[in-house]
């Protein structure tokens, strides 16, 4: 498994990958274990990478529990790292291939957490069930599905393909190095190759570089871009959807046999790079880290997509090293990058939002009306007050007690506001029973309209009792080191000791009350008998909502409560498959969630203006980032000059 199949979803587990639709899909095909990564071919492509990489899992030390003592490897901890160019961490499309790479892991985790509870009593717990009394908390995140990984988003370009070359040519350095190896040709005569994955528009600007490491008199070497079915027979420049630099007479090559004078020509020991702004529409290239301005201008891009190309003339000696980002480049990139960024920024900045909200004569009323309709809706009264005063004082400070304000900003009416506030805060701290009092007697018949958010609410509850129980372990723990220390993994009970010891207390106990005589009941300590009492009270719980839900059939429904179960049996769940459940804005997507209900009830919007007007602009930027322009290099997360430089 590698990085790029992670993010464009290919199984570990088959030969051969699966075809994806869209404009930039093309028939999928199957490699050798030898081979390099997968590779984007004129008639083929693949989303499988066949390598050693670094572990993404946990230890079988950290997974000891009641049902899962044997540790296999899977799927998820054979994932590396995620990785983009450090001058595309902060893009747009960037935080896309994360996303999807992020999803991507969870489904494998979910995959491995399912086949390991199938054979687990996660689902068969009874009365007399013993949990061992060492767990960890967690918080809980509703995942209603796990994200599609859409067409458009495809992995950059990491390395040189190993078929979508010349024949004669050979890969070497794990794929970032190649050299001919074949006869010498003739003068027209050329050997090419493109990269294993395509450049997507979404990057808003590409680049990467070439070292020429050697290099013979009478070879010739281009660096450039084009489309797969460019001939690799010939050097790219020459042929229709392809676009160079000729390193032998600095000359720009676009798409035909003769080209316009563009630089001086580089040879050995030079660093060569190419650059396309999906912006502007234009292509630049660098030598030795000198920006060489812009060579080709107004590219009508094709609808198929474009790849990193490099060829040579047909000489043997010539040996390229490739850096699609993995080492520093040596043009400053990055803050070419950041410039571009900042000055669409600041263009939409100077745009007017008086078409928006034509009632309010300045952006800053504007603003100050999202800002306060934001904070009502949010049941954020103490704040929402303070903040109208504020905007009152400054109003009257600008214009005078005489005149009209040019704001309407109005304190909040705190007829629903407050118990809204009350259940928010009661979810917020855990309380979730408190939540479901609260919104039952300020607004009945809210969770009966809206039963998944309910079933969030329980599912909510059983974590919050967790976490209460992993509080309590975690002091008997620290008590137990501080009574008997050591050093080293043995003076750490593991999971299984735990079980063991707490049923031997329960079976002691049971057999005194039950006889009558013997030995006097045993002295426990205070915080151990109610973490038994909460463990218990867990397990209750537990069954309920099994029985409540986990017979309904409902998939989504089975998969949440196998995943809050499966929590359970760990030593310390955090490493394990369903770790991310963890975050601790569990409380605050549930919370969300309610307060949209009851606002609906009210026959107020489910989402606050400012929470669709963001929402809205990101569904724009997406589709309009699609083609590269102006909004592939916009991120509502930054102000103009605040990119990392």
């Amino acid at each position: 498994m590698s990085y790029a199949s992670v993010v464009t979803g290919t199984p570990t587990n088959q030969s051969s990958n699966p075809t994806r639709s869209g404009s930039l899909a093309q028939n999928a095909t199957s490699h050798n274990a030898n081979a390099f990564p997968p590779q984007y071919q004129a008639d083929a492509r693949t989303a499988g990478r066949d390598h050693d990489m670094a572990s993404y899992g946990t230890s079988s030390s950290q997974r000891r529990g009641l049902s899962f003592s044997s540790h296999r490897q899977n799927q998820a901890s054979t994932v590396p790292p995620f990785w983009v160019p450090p001058y595309l961490e902060e893009s747009r499309y960037a935080k896309k291939l994360e996303a999807a790479y992020n999803a991507r892991v969870r489904a494998l985790r979910e995959q491995d957490a399912t086949s390991s509870i199938a054979s687990s009593s996660i689902w068969n717990w009874s009365s007399n069930a013993r949990i061992a009394p060492s767990h960890r908390g967690m918080t809980y995140d509703i995942i209603e599905s796990i994200p599609p990984l859409e067409d458009d988003t495809i992995p950059l370009p990491t390395r040189l393909s190993s078929t979508d070359k010349h024949q004669g040519l050979d890969l070497l350095g794990e794929g970032l190095e190649v050299r001919y190896n074949g006869p010498t040709g003739k003068d027209l005569e050329a050997a090419s190759i493109r990269s294993d994955h395509p450049i997507s528009p979404q990057c808003g600007i590409y680049y990467y570089e070439i070292n020429i490491r050697q290099k013979s008199k009478d070879c010739a070497v281009a660096i450039g871009f084009s489309t797969s079915d460019f001939s690799l027979e010939r050097l790219p420049g020459w042929e229709p959807k392809s676009w160079a630099y000729h390193g032998d007479d600095g000359k720009a090559f676009e798409g035909q046999s003769s080209g316009h004078p563009y630089e001086s020509g580089f040879g050995a020991s030079d660093v060569v790079g190419c650059g396309i702004d999906f912006n502007k529409g234009h292509a630049f290239f660098t030598k030795n880290g000198r920006d060489l301005g812009v060579a080709f201008r107004d590219i009508t891009f094709p609808s198929t997509p474009v790849f990193p190309c490099i060829g040579m003339k047909k000489h043997t000696g010539v040996l390229i090293k490739v850096n699609f980002g993995q080492q520093p480049f040596v043009f400053d990139v990055k803050d070419k990058m950041a410039e571009e960024q900042d000055n669409v920024a600041r263009h939409i900045a100077r745009t007017s939002t008086h078409k928006l909200h034509p009632r309010q004569p300045t952006e800053a009323a504007f603003t100050q009306e999202l800002i306060a309709q934001f904070l009502s809706h949010g049941g954020y009264i103490e704040t929402a007050q303070a903040f109208s005063q504020q905007v009152e004082k400054e109003q009257q400070a600008l214009y005078g007690s005489e005149q009209p304000s040019h704001s309407d900003i109005r304190s909040p009416d705190t007829f629903d506001a407050r118990p809204r506030q009350q259940i928010r805060q009661a979810i917020l701290g855990g309380d979730i029973d408190a939540a479901l009092d609260a919104t039952e007697e300020h607004f009945p018949g809210v969770l009966e309209a809206h039963p998944q958010i309910f079933f969030q609410l329980k599912c909510r509850k059983f974590v919050e009792l967790v976490l209460k129980a992993a509080r309590i372990d975690k002091s008997r723990d620290t008590l137990r080191r501080n009574k008997h220390p050591g050093n080293g993994a043995a003076s750490q009970p593991s999971a299984v000791d735990d079980v063991f010891e707490s049923a031997m207390e329960l079976d002691e106990e049971q057999q005194t009350s039950l006889n009558g005589h013997g030995k006097a009941p045993m002295q426990t300590n205070p915080e151990s008998e109610e973490y038994n009492q909460l463990i218990a009270q867990t397990i209750e719980y537990g069954q309920s909502l099994k029985e409540e839900y986990g017979e309904k059939g409902n998939p989504e429904q089975d998969k949440i409560l196998h995943d809050i179960f499966s929590l359970m049996p760990y030593y310390d769940p955090s490493p394990s498959q369903n770790g991310h459940l963890l975050d601790s804005s569990g409380r605050t997507k549930v919370s969300e969630d309610l307060n949209s209900a009851i606002l609906t009830s009210l026959g107020r919007p489910s989402n606050a203006a400012l929470e669709t007007l963001y929402r809205q602009t990101e569904s724009l930027l997406d589709v309009l980032s699609l083609e590269g322009g102006p909004a592939s290099l916009v991120d509502l997360e930054r102000q103009p000059g605040e990119a990392s430089r």
